[in-house]
């Protein structure tokens, strides 16, 4: 029996060192704390609040990456001081939904990719993300590209995934009499990016995509019924033509402004 005992105490030592020498994750280091918040509530209104529209990070070494399409793009690394380049424009790939980010500056370069294809799931903590993120960076007199691999998505205010009916176009409120078809109206599913709705008669399918505080248009199928009111329905379709809009709600008001000028209001539909 005392020969047992120790034997014992030795094997529940042993098992309480493995525990404790468990490799450290890196939601502990600040700057990729981004990683660690989950995507809730508080954490997406910081980033918006912010600016940011688009954060990715990647692990092993733990790297992070922040997107303000009006001002910069941050990149943080283990051991490595930030690294920022102003914001620069994307080319999308003609054949497939990828988007490349390419800038060059006195201190280095940014090349950033982002693959909106079946999606991307954190090898640590097994959450799911829209994109799947390659990123090369090369600081100061570096020869080559130094690459880093992760998941990342779009935020943006949530409260947009519903159902708005329009309220008004270009500063005239829209009123719908009898005779003069439905109240046109948006439905977005940010999951995926659909957007569905209806003019005063005609349904309307095709896609938008939200980032940060913007949504890009992109182009409509719209069925081919005679529609009474066709002058309203003729407006609403020219603000929903393909492009960027600035979004923002308030109050249960979805408010879209267009080339720096208030394109539409919609209110919630409860």
């Amino acid at each position: 029996m005392k020969k047992i005992l120790p034997s014992i105490f030795l094997l529940i030592a042993a098992v309480s060192c493995q525990v404790n020498k468990k490799k450290p994750s890196i939601v502990n280091d600040k700057k990729t704390e981004e990683a660690t918040e989950g995507g809730g509530a508080d954490f997406i209104k910081g980033k918006l609040d912010r600016g940011i529209e688009f954060y990715a990070f990647g692990n092993e070494p733990g790297w992070g990456l922040e997107m303000d399409m009006d001002k910069d793009f941050k990149f943080s690394a283990l051991g490595q001081p930030d690294f920022f380049v102003p914001a620069v424009s994307g080319n999308r790939a003609a054949d497939a939904d990828v988007t490349n980010y390419h800038a060059v500056v006195e201190a280095g370069e940014l090349d950033i990719t982002l693959y909106n294809q079946g999606g991307c799931t954190d090898n640590m903590s097994g959450e799911k993300f829209t994109h799947k993120v390659r990123l090369g960076i090369r600081r100061g007199n570096e020869k080559e590209l130094t690459y880093y691999e992760g998941c990342g998505r779009f935020i943006f205010d949530q409260r947009i995934h519903d159902i708005w009916a329009l309220e008004s176009i270009r500063g005239r409120k829209v009123e719908i009499r009898e005779g003069q078809g439905e109240r046109p109206y948006l439905e977005f599913h940010t999951g995926d990016g659909r957007l569905m709705g209806k003019t005063t008669c005609n349904s309307i399918n095709g896609g938008a995509r939200v980032m940060g505080d913007r949504i890009e248009f992109m182009p409509l199928a719209v069925t081919m019924m005679g529609c009474p009111n066709h002058e309203l329905e003729a407006e609403f379709l020219k603000e929903l033509a393909p492009g960027m809009v600035k979004y923002r709600i308030d109050a249960g008001r979805l408010h879209l402004t267009r080339d720096g000028k208030e394109s539409m209001v919609f209110r919630k539909v409860d």
